[in-house]
């Protein structure tokens, strides 16, 4: 199972300017599981993944992350992490 995970509070601008980019790819990818963990409310989360900077996208596969983009960045950056994850028949648009 795929997750992306991003890390994020209400005051920073970056990481709302993140949102309507990895809104988009959860349309696209629908097997794939989005959360957003708003780092003020759960900081145990930030902690336990070793978050220091928002925004911070972390992709797993099965419970492992296997890459971290930190920043908001454009939408080909998270793509590409995504679709390097993905199973073939998954990572075709």
């Amino acid at each position: 199972m795929i997750t992306i995970k991003r890390f994020t509070a209400s005051w920073c601008a970056p990481c709302r300017m993140l949102a309507p980019i990895l809104k988009s790819m959860e349309t696209e990818f629908p097997s794939v599981s989005f959360e957003v963990i708003d780092t003020e409310e759960f900081p145990e989360e930030a902690k336990k993944y070793g978050v220091r900077s928002i925004p911070t996208v972390l992709i797993l596969k099965d419970d492992v992350v296997v890459d971290t983009i930190i920043g908001a960045n454009p939408k080909n950056k998270y793509l590409n992490a995504l679709l390097s994850v993905l199973p073939i028949e998954q990572g075709t648009l």
